[in-house]
């Protein structure tokens, strides 16, 4: 789930939760004269390098199947107090970005025009953030949990953690055989032909991570936990990867974001702060008693990569729900046709009698054998050390 998301479905979980207060019995509220539209906006300017992202959405009525509606149709430009401008380039899903190296000693603000109306950010002073000094995991009670660790300062003392993972699985079965529609049989791969059997899969930050170094000794945030990866996960299996981003945030930034965390982790709790209490940093300039949910942050990040193997964290066992099934056939050459095209089964190996020649193949669906039909790509990322 992205912040974005968390703050939509947040925002219409608390609507839902006014509609309702005080109610004895069940019912289903009048809701045809809310604002369902209320815009979502979350982002980081990015400077001395690197690339800023901003993404741009609606929030959806509460009984809507989707939590926000991305918008495409924006423009949006980043303005520095010396005069200059930018524009930010749509790449789907309401993200627009820019990739130009901005300077660390100006003021920036973010300007937002869509649906006739046009929004402006507060003036924002970039935050140069240390850098991380460490990331370590430590395998607790079967779970894996992964943190991190840095030295805050007196211009930077407000933090937030975003990640990227990357791990590799492989399929319960490897073919290096194809079936060859002209020939009419199974032939073996070739060394211009991509194996199936492994592949890499990805996932992103599904929490707010935040911290404060003021509740620290010496303003070093010591393991401040970032995930924890649940036993039995695939994604320890053979090798991983997160890649951290750091971010150093002033303190209305972090007090926005520590409300939204707070309601994330107790949707519907009657005593929670709603996010009508929130204040962030984007107004209607024609318009300031809008509402409009999402804060903007500007600064220098920093990162680091942390690389888990299997053997750091022994005994551990794999469990692939949707290999669960997986099963070997034999497949003689009158139902090549019928297994290898209209099946999509794959040919595993030989399929040879003791003692005599061999009649055929064995063969398993193309599912437990391809592992990019769950999502995974085959090609190795441009990163990925071994």
């Amino acid at each position: 789930m992205s912040m974005k998301t968390a703050i939509a479905m947040i925002f219409r979980c608390g609507l839902l939760l006014l509609l309702c207060w005080g109610c004895k019995e069940p019912f289903e509220p009048e809701v045809a004269n809310i604002d369902h539209s209320i815009l979502v906006v979350e982002g980081h300017i990015e400077v001395g390098g690197g690339e800023t992202t901003i993404s741009v959405a609606r929030t959806r009525p509460v009984y809507d199947s989707l939590s926000h509606m991305p918008i495409h149709w924006a423009i949006v430009s980043l303005e520095a107090e010396d005069g200059s401008s930018w524009s930010l380039h749509l790449q789907g899903n309401g993200d627009y970005s820019l990739l130009e190296p901005l300077s660390e000693s100006q003021d920036y603000r973010l300007r937002i025009q869509t649906d006739g109306q046009t929004y402006l950010s507060d003036w924002l002073t970039p935050i140069i953030t240390p850098e991380i000094s460490e990331i370590s995991f430590e395998k607790n009670a079967g779970d894996v949990s992964i943190y991190v660790s840095t030295q805050g300062n007196e211009r930077a003392q407000y933090f937030m953690w975003e990640y990227e993972e990357t791990w590799i699985y492989q399929s319960p079965y490897r073919s290096s055989y194809k079936y060859d529609l002209e020939r009419r049989d199974v032939v073996p791969l070739t060394t211009d032909d991509q194996l199936t059997f492994r592949c890499w899969n990805w996932d992103r930050t599904r929490q707010i991570n935040i911290s404060s170094s003021e509740s620290y000794q010496n303003d070093y945030i010591y393991q401040k936990e970032l995930l924890k990866i649940g036993s039995l996960s695939e994604k320890l299996g053979e090798r991983y990867s997160i890649l951290v981003t750091q971010r150093a945030i002033d303190r209305d930034a972090f007090v926005f974001w520590e409300a939204i965390r707070k309601n994330s982790n107790d949707i519907g709790g009657i005593f929670s702060p709603l996010p009508s209490n929130l204040t962030g940093n984007m107004h209607n300039i024609d318009d300031p008693q809008e509402p409009v949910i999402g804060y903007i942050t500007a600064g220098k990040s920093a990162q680091k990569r942390q690389y888990i193997n299997r053997r750091d964290v022994d005994p551990w066992r794999i469990v692939i729900e949707d290999y669960h099934t997986c099963a070997v056939d034999t497949v003689i050459p009158r139902d090549y046709n019928a297994y290898f095209v209209q099946s999509m089964f794959v040919p595993l190996s030989p399929y040879c009698l003791e003692g005599g020649g061999c009649i055929g193949y064995f063969a398993t669906t193309r599912a437990c054998a391809d592992c990019s039909m769950r999502g995974g790509v085959l090609e190795r990322p441009d990163f990925w050390e071994d």
